[in-house]
């Protein structure tokens, strides 16, 4: 990659001339010479310098999300190419409702298929996911929550049902049958950047809702303890049916029959936008939907 590009994602990660130059062990002079080297040769301004902190422009940015692809894509064929003869090492990002009730039985006999096949696994919530791949820390991700259709190309992987649960015992004053029913109950949610949460949030505000209406919010980092809180009774929570339905089966756990619910929304394999290797992408996210 043209080390002008190099020098120019390292300032929009750090957004500073100085901590780049340091970052890559250059001379701020050498730095921004290289960056008026891009901006002659486009004959554009990539940063708008006009205040004391330096933003991208709209040219700077189109050059970002063009040159993330191709560093990732460049990271990841040069892997390819010292392996000529073994299949190249894949990050495939998942969040981490995907992780714990949806992709080890797949991703298993994935492996069992293929066992060439080097594979690591990165769990964390789809904002973090979104952000690794435009990092190229992360290849591809199976993801709950949205994208940036801009930044992202993705293929459906499958698509689940989302619904409102509590605990079998817990005692209501009256049934609820309406979401605004709940804005008395203490909610158990992810944190923010979850997609199980996003969806919920989305849901509220199409109802003229917010969690600011809920009188006690808890957030949890994991859905096995929000699962565990709701079932202890510690309040009521959203969530995709496949991890509650252990809960559900066993009858510790029952789901509210509210209007509109249940909801049914699709997991995502997502990938940096135009990556010359969506092919590759694709056939994982079919091969783990068989």
């Amino acid at each position: 990659m043209d080390a002008r590009i190099t020098t120019f994602l390292t300032i929009c990660q750090t957004m500073n001339f100085t901590k780049a130059a340091r970052k890559l062990a250059l001379s701020q002079p050498a730095v921004t010479q290289q960056i008026h080297s891009l901006e002659a040769e486009f004959g554009v301004s990539l940063f708008d310098r006009t205040s004391r902190a330096i933003t991208l422009t709209v040219a700077g940015r189109l050059l970002r999300d063009v040159s993330v692809t191709q560093a990732d894509d460049e990271a990841l064929l040069r892997s390819q190419m010292r392996r000529t003869e073994e299949q190249p090492p894949l990050t495939l990002g998942a969040t981490r409702t995907i992780a714990d009730f949806a992709v080890a039985k797949p991703l298993a006999g994935f492996l069992g298929r293929h066992p060439e096949s080097r594979i690591r696994l990165k769990v964390d919530n789809t904002r973090s996911l979104l952000s690794a791949i435009r990092d190229g820390v992360v290849q591809c991700a199976l993801v709950e929550g949205s994208y940036d259709p801009t930044l992202f190309d993705a293929m459906p992987w499958r698509s689940e049902e989302y619904l409102a649960v509590c605990a079998a015992s817990h005692q209501f004053p009256a049934e609820p049958r309406m979401l605004g029913d709940l804005l008395g109950e203490r909610l158990i949610i992810r944190e923010p950047g979850s997609g199980t949460r996003q969806i919920m949030e989305d849901v509220l505000r199409l109802e003229n809702h917010s969690l600011s209406q809920f009188p006690h919010v808890t957030e949890v980092g994991s859905m096995m303890t929000v699962l565990e809180c709701v079932e202890q009774d510690a309040g009521v929570s959203f969530m995709y049916r496949l991890a509650a339905e252990q809960g559900i089966a066993s009858g510790a756990l029952r789901v509210l029959p509210l209007r509109g619910f249940p909801l049914y929304h699709d997991f995502t394999m997502v990938w940096n936008r135009g990556s010359r290797f969506a092919d590759r992408y694709r056939s994982l996210c079919r091969e783990l939907n068989g």
